[in-house]
C-alpha cells in the first residue's frame, strides 16, 4: 500500500424517517473536520452494492481512517434498503479494504468481540465505536471531539496510544461505554479494552 493519509473517509447510510429528519451525522462530521482543516471524503449511500463501490474509492483514496455510520444491531448493520448485512457477510466486504487502517463505527451495539472476530483478521489496526444505543447527538460530540483531539495529540495523524488515552479521558463525560479494539502480536490478534460507563 502506498502512503496512508491522515485523513478520515466518511461512509453513511440512514433509514427514510432519519433522511427525512436530516439526522446526517456524518455530513456534520465532515463539516467539523473541514473547520479544523482537515480533508474528509463524505459518501451517503443506500445499499450494499453502493457500499462495496465505495470502499473501492476508500482505497483509492489512500486515508487511514474509514468511518461508518449507520444503524446496527448486535450481529447485523443496515443500509437504507438492505435491512441486515449480517457480521460474516460484512466481514468479506469490509476486510480487502482495511489493511493498516482504523475503523470507527457509529452505530448502536455494532462494535462487539463478534464484530471484531470478523473484522480484525483484516490487518485493521484498530475499531473503535459505542457498545450500546447512542443517540444522533451523543453520537456527533464523540466523534468531533475524538478526531480533533486525536490530531491535536498526534499533530495531524492518529497513533493507537493516543486513541485509547483519549478515551479513557473523554468517554466517561459522555455517559458512554466506547469499545476499543487494537491489534496485538498475541495468538487471539487483538486486545479489547472499554472506556466510559453507561448511564
Amino acid at each position: 500500500m502506498a502512503r496512508t493519509e491522515h485523513e478520515v473517509f466518511i461512509i453513511e447510510s440512514l433509514d427514510l424517517d432519519d433522511e427525512k429528519e436530516q439526522r446526517f451525522e456524518g455530513q456534520i462530521l465532515a463539516d467539523i473536520l473541514r473547520l479544523g482543516g482537515k480533508n474528509p471524503i463524505y459518501y451517503y449511500l443506500r445499499t450494499e452494492q453502493e457500499l462495496r463501490r465505495i470502499l473501492e474509492l476508500f482505497d483509492e483514496s489512500q486515508y487511514g481512517y474509514l468511518h461508518l455510520s449507520c444503524h446496527g444491531d448486535r450481529k447485523s448493520i443496515a443500509t437504507t434498503f438492505n435491512a441486515n448485512i449480517e457480521f460474516q457477510e460484512l466481514g468479506a466486504i469490509l476486510k480487502p479494504h482495511l489493511n493498516r487502517r482504523h475503523l470507527f463505527v457509529s452505530s448502536c451495539d455494532v462494535v462487539n468481540d463478534r464484530f471484531a472476530r470478523e473484522i480484525m483478521p483484516s490487518g485493521c489496526l484498530s475499531i473503535i465505536g459505542p457498545t450500546e444505543e447512542v443517540t444522533f447527538d451523543e453520537a456527533t460530540v464523540l466523534w468531533a471531539s475524538l478526531y480533533h483531539l486525536a490530531f491535536l495529540w498526534g499533530k495531524q495523524s492518529m497513533s493507537r496510544k493516543d486513541l485509547a488515552g483519549i478515551l479513557k479521558d473523554f468517554a466517561p463525560l459522555l455517559a458512554l461505554e466506547v469499545a476499543y479494539y487494537g491489534a496485538t502480536k498475541s495468538k487471539k490478534g487483538y486486545r479489547r479494552r472499554t472506556f466510559g460507563t453507561t448511564a
